[in-house]
């Protein structure tokens, strides 16, 4: 018994002056964020969150109602935080700081990390997964891919995703009211603006269509025609999305502009991996909460299943998707995981020039 107590002490010790490991992850639709969660979970790691938000997370633990569940100090020393049913970027990044001062105050490691996947097999996984929703029956992947342009930097529903950053928000509502800038002077001149134009008023008309629609009610004040409301609304998206793909093609609102608000966004995460080198990028979320030993000999390739869906993004209608509806994300999607080789490169070298020091 003296043995046992004395191998318990250290973690005893850890729970009374804090110490805990805390990951918070941003799992992205279909981003292989199942995956990670069973790994934590397979290993004992507390989950006390799913479908909330950081802020609110945060907000909780402060307050400590509930201190089994949010306290530090319930005897959980690892941690791994899971922000799913409202994946939106910018509220998870604006609610780190005091995540992190909260952890630091109480002695515990902090990290932020997403999971990024290529753009159009995310897309593809997307409609394929939820096919069974009404909004997308009779659609092919073509026309959703079509309505939900650069899904990667704008969210699955880019209608109602555009607080995503003021600037981006100004340009969008300008362009509704047919203000394009001094920028459509250098993409066209008239015939641009005619196409913006017809594209404006189009989308105008799909998006009165889906209110009258939905403003018939039956003697019982419920929807007339639900199969109508849905095929307006498939409409409106689509048109939606042509235009906003015209948008970003005549450079109304250029690709720099969305995909620096994304930049600004995961450069404040610790770890930004990809799917197509998950184990990889599990190894570096262990090791940014300071377990690298576990990463360098826990990380079994066996235990991370490749997210469902198309893997492969050299098919033909996928191909066509990521350069006529998904580049910007693309592009975007390129630079990350270009950054993720160079940072394994350097962790590789430091293993290796460690492990030949005998460290």
């Amino acid at each position: 018994w003296l043995l046992a107590l004395q191998l318990a002490l250290p973690l005893l010790a850890q729970q009374q002056q804090g110490g805990c490991k805390i990951l918070a992850f941003l799992h992205l639709p279909k981003c292989a964020g199942t995956s990670i969660r069973n790994y934590f979970e397979r290993r004992g790691w507390h989950m006390p969150h799913y479908c909330s938000t950081l802020k609110r997370i945060t907000s909780q633990w402060t307050r400590r109602r509930d201190p089994d569940r949010f306290s530090l100090y319930a005897g959980h020393p690892r941690w791994f935080i899971e922000v799913h049913c409202l994946p939106h970027l910018p509220a998870f990044v604006e609610a780190l700081p005091s995540m992190r001062s909260h952890a630091a105050i109480n002695n515990c490691s902090f990290s932020a990390a997403t999971i990024l996947r290529e753009p159009a097999g995310m897309a593809a996984s997307d409609f394929d997964y939820f096919s069974d929703q009404r909004i997308r029956q009779n659609l092919t992947r073509g026309e959703w891919f079509r309505a939900h342009r650069e899904m990667l930097l704008l969210g699955s529903n880019t209608h109602l995703r555009m607080d995503l950053d003021s600037k981006i928000a100004a340009v969008l509502n300008a362009a509704r009211r047919g203000d394009y800038g001094a920028t459509i002077q250098h993409s066209g001149g008239g015939v641009a603006l005619a196409r913006l134009e017809t594209a404006r008023r189009a989308l105008e008309s799909a998006e009165s269509a889906v209110h009258a629609v939905a403003q018939r009610k039956d003697e019982r004040g419920k929807s007339a025609d639900v199969e109508c409301l849905i095929r307006a609304r498939q409409h409106a998206d689509r048109v939606h999305g042509d235009w906003l793909g015209l948008l970003m093609s005549l450079g109304v609102l250029p690709c720099e502009l969305v995909a620096s608000r994304t930049h600004s966004l995961l450069g404040e995460l610790n770890v930004v991996g990809t799917t197509e080198r998950m184990r990889e990028s599990l190894a570096l979320m262990i090791q940014s909460v300071g377990l690298g030993h576990e990463a360098q000999l826990k990380v079994p390739r066996t235990n991370l299943r490749r997210p469902r869906g198309p893997q492969a993004p050299d098919t033909d209608e996928l191909l066509q998707a990521r350069s006529q509806y998904f580049s910007c994300s693309h592009a975007v999607y390129a630079q990350y995981a270009a950054h993720l080789q160079a940072r394994l490169n350097v962790s590789h070298a430091d293993h290796g020039s460690r492990h030949a020091r005998g460290l």
